[in-house]
C-alpha cells in the first residue's frame, strides 16, 4: 500500500473544493492508501480554515476529526530544518520521514515541489500522485 503525507494546501483544497485533492482524500477514506499526518499538520489546517476562511470552531473541529478519521496520526521525533523560508513545510518533511512515506503530495511550488525528493520520498503534485496510483500495478 502506498504511504503518503499530504501538505496543508491539499487538505484545504480537498475540504473546500472538489477535484484531484478530494480524490486523494477519498482514497485515504476508503483505505486504498495509507495517509499519515501529525498534530502540527492538523493544527496548520485548522489555523488556515479559521483565519483565512473564517470557519467557526465547530466547523474546524469537524474538519480536524475528519482528518484524524482518515489518517494515521503520528508524532515525529525527528526535527527537520531543510526549508528556511517556510518553517511549516519542515513539519511535512518530518511527518513523511517518520512515517516512511513513499510520497509527499503538495501544491507548494515555491518550496516543497522544487525539492522533488527528500531522502527517498518523492514530492509530487496531486495530479502526479493520482497518475502514480492508477499506474502502480505496472511497477
Amino acid at each position: 500500500m502506498l504511504r503518503i503525507v499530504i501538505d496543508t494546501n491539499i487538505y484545504i483544497s480537498a475540504i473546500l473544493f472538489d477535484g484531484k485533492p478530494e480524490s486523494i482524500i477519498k482514497l485515504a477514506a476508503s483505505e486504498k492508501i495509507a495517509l499519515f499526518t501529525s498534530h502540527a499538520i492538523i493544527a496548520e489546517v485548522a489555523g488556515v480554515l479559521r483565519n483565512k476562511f473564517n470557519w467557526t470552531n465547530q466547523q474546524v473541529e469537524y474538519a480536524d476529526q475528519f482528518i484524524r478519521d482518515i489518517s494515521i496520526l503520528i508524532t515525529p521525533t525527528c526535527l527537520v530544518s531543510k526549508i528556511k523560508t517556510d518553517e511549516t513545510d519542515n513539519r511535512i518533511l518530518e511527518c513523511a520521514s517518520e512515517s516512511n512515506a513513499n510520497y509527499i503530495v503538495t501544491g507548494d511550488r515555491k518550496h516543497l515541489l522544487t525539492l522533488r525528493k527528500y531522502m527517498d520520498i518523492n514530492i509530487i503534485t496531486a495530479a502526479e500522485f493520482l497518475e502514480v496510483f492508477e499506474n502502480r500495478k505496472s511497477f
